[in-house]
């Protein structure tokens, strides 16, 4: 059982210099990859459904949010309680949609007026009321974006808060943090080099995590990667 041996390259974040260390190593406990259940908001009809916990009588689902395309799939920071979505574009553009969970009621994320941060149907069009996409990369990267977990693991503290994604066709791998006082993505960074220099990754289907917070990465072609410091 190989793993990814590579040194991560120095960043410069804000006030100082990054250094840190890192590893994808194949995972293969049965247990777990039984266990790679989805839960979770579902979509339908372009939109969220939320069912309140508490009821009397039968449960009535209500549509909490819309413009949606195709959402693969949702996260949501268990430190600040912020919903991650990524959602597979049409024609050209893939997005990453992040708003606080409390925020999420009422909420319009543009489909199918706007494909990431452009009009679809026409060369103009009104973006007013809708939630823009704090990331998006065009078809000339990738063609199916495959949405992942914000780390809050305890084996790599510098990448805490940092949400990983992916995309299912060229399986490129980045991260970045949500400013919340902002509202945008910041430090966005490119792992492929670093993580991947061999191009072994390859139809990147899903993430999780494990109660500790460490992340995996499952691939279709048969392997589940986790991130762990190098030297672990």
């Amino acid at each position: 059982m190989r793993a990814f041996r590579v040194r991560l390259l120095d960043r410069l974040t804000s006030r100082a210099w990054l250094h840190s260390n890192a590893v994808l190593r194949p995972f293969r406990r049965r247990w777990w990859v039984d266990a790679l259940i989805l839960l979770g908001v579902g979509a339908l009809l372009f939109g969220l459904l939320q069912v309140a916990r508490e009821w009397t009588g039968t449960p009535r689902p209500t549509i909490a949010a819309r413009g949606l395309r195709n959402p693969w799939r949702y996260a949501l920071d268990r430190s600040t309680k912020d919903l991650f979505i990524a959602d597979v574009g049409q024609n050209k553009w893939e997005e990453i949609d992040v708003l606080p969970l409390a925020e999420l009621d009422g909420a319009n994320f543009g489909w199918n007026v706007m494909e990431g941060r452009h009009c679809y149907k026409s060369e103009s069009c009104s973006s007013a009321g809708f939630v823009p996409p704090v990331v998006e990369y065009g078809h000339d990267e990738g063609c199916s974006v495959t949405g992942g977990v914000v780390y809050r693991g305890a084996a790599i503290p510098a990448l805490s808060g940092r949400y990983f994604y992916a995309d299912y066709c060229t399986a490129l791998l980045r991260s970045f943090r949500f400013d919340r006082a902002t509202g945008k993505a910041v430090e966005h960074w490119d792992w492929k080099r670093a993580l991947d220099p061999d191009n072994r990754l390859s139809q990147i289907a899903s993430f999780g995590e494990d109660e500790d917070g460490e992340v995996y990465i499952l691939s279709l072609a048969g392997t589940v990667w986790k991130l762990v410091p190098k030297g672990s």
